[in-house]
């Protein structure tokens, strides 16, 4: 994933939390007008997530570092565990430094370079795109440049498209 990738995933994740907020405030306009006679135990048992302090649904918080990357603010469970931003950029820098990477590599480059290597050690190519969750085609196109290095067979690209991708010497 790419910094352009982690931006839009943070933009919607702000967005669907405004979205959410704005739901919870028309949410407790409607429990002031009307549900404001009923009393604080039969509002709470009606509406589970009414806070009896408070008489009011609590507002998600804003986007910070420390929360899920893919949370959903409309879930209605708060027990399913995702990570946070924080939480995959130390993971990330921890295995560059484990793996004595010194260069800025980013997460969208080392998976380039593990799909190189696994065609280059043979793995059938449908098995690469499944494992990094693309297309066996977008597969083929983008590293057709092994032809060079291995023999096409071996690679398992698709007999249709074999005499596109061969290299002639």
């Amino acid at each position: 994933m790419n910094g352009n990738t982690l931006r839009k995933i943070i933009s919607h994740l702000k967005k669907g939390i405004k979205l959410r907020n704005q739901e919870i405030a028309a949410f407790n306009h409607r429990i002031e007008t009307e549900f404001a006679e009923l009393s604080t135990p039969k509002l709470c048992n009606r509406f589970k997530r009414v806070d009896p302090k408070t008489r009011r649904w609590k507002e998600h918080p804003e986007f910070s570092e420390s929360m899920l990357l893919m949370l959903n603010p409309f879930r209605l469970k708060e027990d399913i565990e995702m990570f946070s931003v924080q939480t995959i950029t130390d993971w990330y820098k921890e295995v560059l430094s484990d793996s004595g990477l010194d260069e800025p590599y980013t997460l969208y480059s080392l998976r380039s370079t593990h799909i190189t290597h696994a065609l280059l050690n043979g793995m059938n190519i449908k098995q690469v795109a499944e494992n990094c969750g693309t297309s066996q085609f977008e597969i083929e196109s983008t590293y057709q440049r092994l032809n060079n290095l291995l023999n096409i067979d071996k690679l398992g690209f698709h007999k249709s498209n074999k005499d596109e991708y061969m290299v002639m010497d």
